[in-house]
């Protein structure tokens, strides 16, 4: 059994490594055809292998499947959090990292600046269209999906300025919103395959903005390397 699993592999390697016909994998495996023969089958029959004329392989849809599950496993609300602690710690201002579910843009992180305490709650659900995070969310989602919720959630006279926000949003993940005295930045955290997993937000003074974004970006490069 162990055997078999382990010459399993070791033909997915031969792949890899350019061979591909039944006769080269033999050959440098130092074991029978008839034994490749059967190995391939049973890879075959669950998609790891696919044949490419009467005796060549290439790696089969299975292999993609593993390598997209790979990507969609690795914590990057984590590596979002360790980020916006460096950030908080290094500006002062406060911040935090949100994540899109079923029941909303959920805060899932929070971290206070010396410079003052964040006006967010852990586990607080933000507006999609009127909190700087919760646009970010929103702008990964489908265009035609923004109207309804914007009409939903903010006056008619603003919602024209909000959709053209959320074309700039999506083509950049940042996002921008002022209130009164503050300004709140937040940045798309986005995975390998481009998918936005989380967003990093800061609440800062205005004259602040230019200098917190370049740090914005470069914890939003480093997490979304991940």
């Amino acid at each position: 059994m162990i055997q078999s699993l382990d010459r399993g592999l070791r033909i997915l390697d031969e792949i890899v490594a350019g061979r591909r016909t039944l006769t080269e994998m033999a050959a440098s495996l130092g074991v029978h055809k008839s034994t490749v023969l059967r190995m391939l089958a049973t890879l075959e029959q669950h998609h790891f292998v696919a044949r490419r004329g009467e005796h060549t392989y290439v790696l089969g849809r299975r292999i993609a499947d593993l390598a997209v599950y790979s990507i969609q496993s690795k914590d990057h609300i984590a590596a979002a959090d360790r980020a916006l602690k460096a950030l908080v710690a290094d500006l002062g201002f406060p911040g935090h990292v949100t994540k899109l579910t079923d029941a909303g843009v959920i805060v899932v992180s929070v971290r206070s600046g010396r410079r003052a305490a964040s006006r967010v709650e852990l586990g607080a659900t933000l507006p999609l269209s009127r909190s700087a995070a919760g646009r970010v969310h929103l702008a990964a989602l489908h265009p035609v999906t923004w109207p309804s919720i914007v009409r939903s959630e903010s006056p008619n006279a603003e919602a024209a300025a909000t959709l053209q926000a959320l074309e700039e949003i999506r083509r950049t993940g940042l996002a921008t919103l002022p209130t009164r005295s503050s300004l709140t930045i937040a940045i798309a955290v986005r995975d390998l395959i481009g998918r936005t997993v989380a967003a990093i937000g800061l609440e800062l003074e205005p004259v602040e903005a230019e200098k917190a974004w370049t740090y914005l970006l470069e914890a939003r490069d480093r997490v979304s390397r991940i």
